[in-house]
């Protein structure tokens, strides 16, 4: 699965390997001594990716361009592992409204979010929230 932010440059890049670990065992079991790099099919483009020794590959300089083809090699003891896939393009948010009200917890804040799917397109959408201290202060009526 890829994880990216909407709204950045996208040069900083970090890709996780791991290996699998048993089912009860709850401990990572990360990936150091990989060779990594990621190619832009389209225009040839090759991107190498550092070894930060604790299972993440780094790189700076990353140019994601939409619509383009990208193949993921990584070699780990004497095996070569690839992926291939093309940087699709999001649509535009065009706004976003929360509420205490339109969910069954009133102590939970729901998020609705609004853009327009192209119709024509099978699309999918992966969204994530993190959950935080409250960014302003409380009001208090003097």
């Amino acid at each position: 699965m890829y994880r990216g932010e909407k709204g950045t440059l996208g040069n900083n890049q970090t890709i996780k390997l791991s290996l699998t670990t048993p089912y009860y065992d709850t401990a990572p079991n990360p990936v150091a001594g990989a060779s990594v790099r990621v190619e832009n099919i389209t225009n040839g483009d090759i991107f190498i990716f550092e070894d930060q020794q604790d299972g993440r590959y780094t790189t700076s300089d990353f140019e994601p361009m939409i619509n383009n083809t990208y193949n993921l090699e990584v070699i780990y003891n004497n095996e070569t592992y690839t992926a291939e896939e093309t940087l699709m393009p999001v649509p535009e948010i065009d706004r976003i409204e929360q509420s205490r009200e339109l969910g069954s917890d009133p102590e939970e804040l729901d998020l609705t979010i609004y853009f327009n799917d192209p119709a024509n397109e099978v699309n999918f959408y992966y969204i994530t929230f993190l959950e935080g201290e409250d960014l302003l202060p409380t009001r208090n009526n003097v």
